[in-house]
């Protein structure tokens, strides 16, 4: 079994989400941006690796929307970040506050209660 890299990431491009809560076809989306048909094509069913900051901004403006709109991080699983550098150690406190806020989900955890706890 293959497993794409787009599968992988927490990052979810939303962008035929978006189009349809606006209503707008690909036509009327190339129209308004004047990206090309097929590029718009590609865009919709395929998540991209990377994409420009100026058609990132074409889109945005077109259907009206935030960035966050498009983009959408959501983490497969908290549990199994385990960071592979040393100088990533601020990257695994955050994940950690998060994996607790999460067990806990309650008002009276104190997400820097780890603070001083990682060296």
């Amino acid at each position: 079994m293959t497993t794409k890299i787009c599968d992988l990431m927490a990052i979810k491009w939303r962008l035929s989400a978006v189009m349809a809560d606006r209503e707008i076809d690909n036509q009327a989306l190339h129209l308004l941006t004047g990206l090309h048909p097929g590029t718009i094509s590609k865009l919709r069913n395929n998540p991209p690796s990377r994409i420009d900051v100026i058609t990132l901004n074409l889109l945005c403006t077109a259907l009206d929307c935030q960035p966050g709109e498009l983009l959408r991080f959501i983490p497969d699983d908290p549990q199994e970040f385990i960071p592979d550098d040393p100088q990533d150690n601020v990257s695994a406190q955050k994940q950690n506050k998060l994996v607790k806020f999460q067990a806990n989900n309650t008002k009276d955890s104190n997400p820097d209660d780890d603070k001083h706890s990682a060296a």
